[in-house]
């Protein structure tokens, strides 16, 4: 359902503007009006993957939390995360670059698959995540109105379930990889929905939407309604009971279920808001306007926009949800975060916090721009609209992943002084607490970031050849030339050669105590203090391995 909201954008402009005879003039978006819809989206993005990856970790390291309706939870927080990753990735760089043309057309094969995965992908997530909430209501029906049966039902049952789930949704959207294709359109290239030359598009995309619309949202709505009307009229009827014929474990039990029955209430009223107004433009665009908008500027713009950014929003609501109404799951994501994972690392900054502070992950984001520009063919910024955005990230994309190198070796030293002190002084490395190893940590961070702060005046964005280019530039305040070699000569000594001086020396020490100590015979030493020189030993040689690599 989600290639009907980027196509379904495209097909409502070109037949406004081609068969109304009073077409709205559709001019380009303002800057305040791209910032805010970017803005929008990252937020949406953020929470559904971020949302979706946290209820999965509760899931999964909470055992209370391993029972018959989570196992349906855990599946839509499986798929969920392949929205935002896919087609709201698409999304936000159309948004902010101005430009619905497909940025992967280079090599055209890899062009091709990127664009048909980019809209199966979250198609078929959106499935699961509707099949999934199905399973979830039958699994509600069971455990109020037949507690009993419901306890008869296997988790390989739930697990058959939940596999069918996926196998419907990859069956009924393979068509995907027939009709979503790379075409050019004026030298840019488009990956649109396009049902030709096999079929007669109109009919076959008119026939796919109806299809579609009854199967995966009409028909499990009306079953939804129904399941959850006979599940609020059971517990009704059983409140009506007198409490004293009530144990306090039933009442109890019967607390727990109306809970779990508000959560999937409140998903089911998100579902519906989030699709209903995509399929209703949908259903007017194609029955009742004939693929011809009105001549009313909203028709072509901003609902189309409000319609797709609620079907997109949908796999963030999920995760949302279910964190509010669930005590259980807001308990799993306090302990995670705070008893098992601060306690950790604590733990981990005291004893082996030497991996710790090594980021690799802002180093993506470099990696991200010389993929897209290798695929591309393009060495052109892609996000310059608008120019003030386009500028912050410029900067930001060289920014962080330097910072993130420097932090690297920083903490490649730490390690090192770390396993000297532990080795060459073992009794006084216990007397270096805590304090001290989260302020060297803190100490990396600030010095790399002290270090590439000019990045913020240097990286500018530069147009060229009606193209953009995000380039360093020491000017006009400075002569390039001078200052980019004064930089990179200030950089390369300060960051590679003094640091592998460093280490070559902490480690030549290092080698030679064990050495030393190795000398000694096997019986003046303890079988503790034996164990503990192995281990230093192997903390030594992965310490090793990763400066040869460095």
């Amino acid at each position: 359902m989600t290639f009907l909201s980027e196509n379904s954008t495209q097909i409502t402009i070109h037949a406004a503007s081609s068969n109304s005879d009073q077409a709205c003039e559709i001019t380009a978006d303002s800057a305040v009006e791209v910032t805010a819809k970017a803005l929008a989206y990252i937020f949406i993005f953020m929470v559904s993957f971020f949302g979706n990856i946290f209820l999965l970790v509760v899931i999964y390291k909470n055992k209370q939390l391993r029972r018959s309706i989570n196992y349906f939870v855990f599946n839509m927080a499986v798929s969920d995360p392949f929205n935002p990753l896919t087609v709201m990735t698409v999304k936000i760089v159309e948004i902010i670059s101005g430009s619905e043309s497909w940025k992967v057309d280079r090599p055209w094969l890899l062009g091709n698959i990127l664009c048909k995965l980019a809209y199966f992908l979250p198609d078929v997530s959106l499935l699961v995540s509707i099949g999934s909430l199905l399973l979830i209501s039958i699994d509600r029906l069971f455990a109020v109105v037949f507690p009993l049966k419901a306890k008869l039902i296997s988790s390989k049952v739930r697990l058959i379930s939940i596999l069918i789930t996926w196998c419907v949704a990859i069956v009924f959207h393979a068509p995907y990889f027939y009709s979503f294709k790379l075409i050019l359109y004026e030298n840019k290239t488009y990956c649109i929905l396009n049902w030709g030359p096999a079929l007669d598009h109109l009919k076959t995309h008119k026939g796919f939407v109806t299809a579609s619309f009854i199967t995966f949202i009409l028909i499990p709505v009306i079953i939804l309604v129904i399941v959850h009307s006979i599940i609020i009229w059971t517990i009704r009827k059983k409140n009506k009971k007198s409490k004293e014929r009530l144990s306090c474990r039933q009442n109890h039990r019967d607390q727990q279920l109306r809970k779990i029955v508000q959560m999937t209430m409140a998903i089911i009223i998100s579902f519906v808001t989030c699709m209903t107004p995509l399929f209703t433009y949908l259903f007017l665009l194609i029955f009742l306007w004939n693929w011809k908008t009105p001549p009313v500027c909203a028709f072509q713009t901003i609902i189309p926009f409000i319609s797709v950014f609620l079907l997109h929003s949908w796999s963030a609501v999920n995760p949302c949800i279910c964190f509010i109404f669930s005590k259980n799951y807001r308990n799993g994501l306090r302990q995670c975060f705070y008893c098992d994972g601060l306690s950790r690392r604590l733990s981990s900054l005291r004893e082996n916090y030497r991996m710790r502070t090594m980021t690799s992950s802002y180093r993506d984001s470099s990696l991200q721009i010389h993929s897209s520009s290798i695929i591309s063919g393009s060495e052109s910024w892609k996000l310059d609209r608008p120019w003030l955005l386009g500028n912050i990230l410029c900067k930001l994309a060289y920014f962080l992943p330097d910072v993130s190198l420097v932090v690297s070796i920083g903490s490649l030293l730490l390690i090192s002084i770390e396993r000297l002190i532990a080795v060459v002084f073992p009794l006084k490395a216990k007397l270096i607490s805590s304090k001290v190893r989260l302020i060297s940590i803190l100490s990396t961070w600030f010095v790399a970031i002290a270090i590439h702060a000019p990045y913020f005046y240097s990286f500018k964005l530069i147009p060229y050849e009606n193209e953009t280019y995000c380039i360093m530039n020491w000017g006009p305040a400075f002569d390039h030339l001078k200052t980019h070699r004064g930089f990179v000569t200030a950089t390369f000594i300060t960051f590679i050669p003094i640091p592998i001086c460093v280490l070559a020396i902490l480690y030549g020490i290092i080698a030679w105590t064990i050495r030393k100590k190795n000398k000694k015979t096997k019986e003046k030493l303890s079988c503790h203090q034996g164990n503990r020189d192995q281990q230093l030993g192997k903390i030594v040689r992965l310490a090793m391995a990763i400066m040869i690599s460095f």
